[in-house]
C-alpha cells in the first residue's frame, strides 16, 4: 500500500516585533494523508464540494474545477464573521470533514506560536517541522506496512530546497532515517492538487483559528486573532480529533521550542 502526504502551511516566517504587529502570530504546517489509491476518486470530491460552495455564493454559476482555489483565509474570514450562523464556508467544511472520513484521510499538523519581540528563525522553524512531519509520518507507514510520498506547496526553487534538506539529509545520509519514505518530498502546484487544498483549509481556517483560541490571552488585541475564532474551534475540535493522524507527533527537537503538534493543540 501506498500513501501519499499533501503539505501546505498557514501563517509566515517572518518574525513578531510586538504581541500587537500586524505580523501573523503562528507558523502552522499542516498534512493530509490518504491511501495513494484514493487520490482520484477524493480529487472528485473535492470539486464536487467546491460546486456546491461557489453554487451557495453565486447561484447560476459556472461548473467548478480543481484548478479553481478557494482559499483557507477566506474561508476563515467567513467564518468569523458569521459567528454561529451557517454559511457556505460552514457547509463545506463540514462536508469535507465527511469526506476525509468516508476516505480514511488524516490531518496531522505542527503549530509554532512566535514569541513576541524576539529573534524567531521561520525558514528553520518551517524546516524542522517538516522534518516532525516526516518522520512521524515514517513511523505511521512502518504500523501500516506501506510506502509513501510527501508532496508540499510550491514556494520557490531555494526555499523549497532550504524547507526539505533536513528530510533529504535524514534519508539519504550514512543510514536511512526514514526507510519508508520513497523520496524527499517533492513540490507541487495546489491548482493540480485537491489534497494541497484541503491542508490549506484545514490550516488556514481550522487550525489557525484553534491556536488563535488557545492564545488569545496572550496576544489580546493581535490583529489576526477574533473573538470568534473559540467559536471556530469548538464546532471543529472534535471532527478534527476524530481525522488526526500520528505524523505529527515524532518527538524531533526543532529550533523553536514552543513548536508543538495537533493532538496538543485539540486536547
Amino acid at each position: 500500500m501506498a500513501i501519499t502526504c499533501y503539505i501546505d502551511e498557514a501563517g509566515c516566517p517572518g518574525k513578531l516585533p510586538a504581541a500587537n504587529s500586524e505580523v501573523q502570530p503562528f507558523l502552522v504546517i499542516a498534512a493530509l494523508a490518504l491511501r495513494s489509491e484514493d487520490v482520484g476518486a477524493f480529487t472528485h470530491e473535492v470539486v464536487r464540494l467546491k460546486q456546491g460552495y461557489l453554487s451557495a455564493l453565486t447561484p447560476g454559476c459556472g461548473p467548478a474545477s480543481l484548478s479553481f482555489e478557494i482559499k483557507g483565509c477566506a474561508l476563515r474570514a467567513q467564518l468569523r464573521q458569521a459567528g454561529t450562523a451557517e454559511t457556505p464556508a460552514h457547509r463545506l467544511l463540514d462536508g469535507t470533514f465527511e469526506v476525509l472520513r468516508r476516505f480514511d484521510a488524516r490531518v496531522c499538523a505542527q503549530v509554532t506560536p512566535k514569541p513576541a519581540g524576539q529573534a524567531f528563525d521561520g525558514r528553520a522553524t518551517y524546516a524542522s517541522s517538516m522534518l516532525r512531519l516526516a518522520c512521524g509520518f515514517d513511523a505511521w507507514l512502518g504500523e501500516q506496512n506501506a510506502q509513501g510520498l510527501m508532496i508540499a506547496d510550491f514556494r520557490e526553487p531555494s526555499l523549497n530546497e532550504l524547507m526539505s534538506r533536513p528530510i533529504r539529509d535524514a534519508k539519504f545520509g550514512a543510514s536511512d532515517a526514514l526507510p519508508r519514505l520513497l523520496d524527499v518530498p517533492v513540490f507541487g502546484h495546489s491548482q493540480s492538487h485537491a489534497g494541497l487544498q484541503v491542508a490549506d483549509w484545514m490550516a488556514s481556517s481550522l487550525i489557525f483559528a484553534a491556536a488563535s483560541a488557545r492564545h488569545a490571552t496572550q496576544l489580546r488585541g493581535h490583529p489576526h486573532l477574533h473573538v470568534n475564532d473559540r467559536a471556530i474551534a469548538k464546532r471543529y475540535r472534535k471532527r478534527l480529533k476524530a481525522r488526526l493522524g500520528p505524523c505529527g507527533n515524532a518527538t524531533h527537537e526543532g529550533p523553536s521550542p514552543g513548536t508543538y503538534d495537533l493532538a496538543l493543540l485539540l486536547r
